[in-house]
């Protein structure tokens, strides 16, 4: 969290470009499975969105990165597959 001039002095007001910002990097950490630089970006974006305290924001941070998990969980790992495809030609396995 940045305490620089330009903090936010109430929660209407934000800078959408630095919210984007933050929402981006935590989208490539995500996919890059970098749990740090998401967390990081969570607390960014809501630090630049709503502008509340230190506590606050990391617990609305947290909240982002959990409703981040539920709406987009982590892929899983495909099995290879046994057996014909539906999609070979008769009698060739894949």
């Amino acid at each position: 969290m940045r305490t620089t001039p330009e903090r936010l002095t109430s929660p209407w007001t934000f800078d959408p470009v630095r919210l984007g910002g933050h929402e981006c990097d935590a989208w490539i950490g995500y996919y890059r499975r970098d749990r740090r630089s998401v967390m990081r970006s969570a607390i960014g974006m809501v630090d630049a969105g709503f502008g509340l305290g230190r506590a606050s924001t990391l617990h609305g941070a947290w909240w982002v990165l959990r409703a981040n998990q539920a709406w987009a969980p982590a892929p899983r790992r495909r099995r290879p597959a046994r057996g014909p495809s539906k999609w070979s030609a008769p009698g060739r396995e894949v």
